[in-house]
């Protein structure tokens, strides 16, 4: 818990919302570019 209170203290609010706008632009994107993602990470041998 000390770290996470740590965690919220150094990242400023306005960081903190626009990580909250950027992730859910990437979840509004389109299945096709989420597939092609996915099929990234798979070529540079990461488990989806």
């Amino acid at each position: 818990k000390p770290k996470s209170s740590f965690l919220r203290t150094v990242i400023k609010e306005e960081d903190i919302s626009k990580v909250i706008i950027r992730d859910a632009s990437i979840l509004s994107v389109g299945e096709d570019k989420l597939k092609s993602r996915a099929s990234l990470f798979l070529r540079w041998g990461f488990d989806t």
